[in-house]
């Protein structure tokens, strides 16, 4: 790759990394940005919003669900091999002073 497609790379990342979220406020706002929307830093902190069971059971639910395909494959139609070792292990030799 050359260097000026390499440079040419690296500013549409950083245009991008600029531009992509300004465009996405743009959208959410619907073109008009509230008062105070690029002050920086914010003078007082937006209201925390509350706790949200829904929320919560939704992503423990799926966080579950990847722990379960993680621990039990088979559950989900993976078969186990017959040879679980397909490579060898060779006995470490540890140096004298490692007990």
């Amino acid at each position: 790759m050359t260097a000026t497609r390499q440079v040419t790379y690296i500013l549409l990342t950083f245009a991008a990394i600029i531009f992509l979220p300004l465009i996405g406020s743009y959208i959410h706002h619907s073109g008009v940005f509230p008062d105070g929307f690029f002050d920086y830093p914010m003078l007082e902190p937006k209201p925390k919003a509350p706790f949200s069971w829904p929320i919560f059971i939704f992503i423990a639910l799926g966080g579950f669900g990847v722990l379960f395909f993680y621990l039990f494959p088979q559950w989900f139609g993976f078969k186990s091999l017959k040879n679980s070792r397909w490579f060898t292990l060779k006995r470490l030799v540890f140096p004298y002073g490692f007990g």
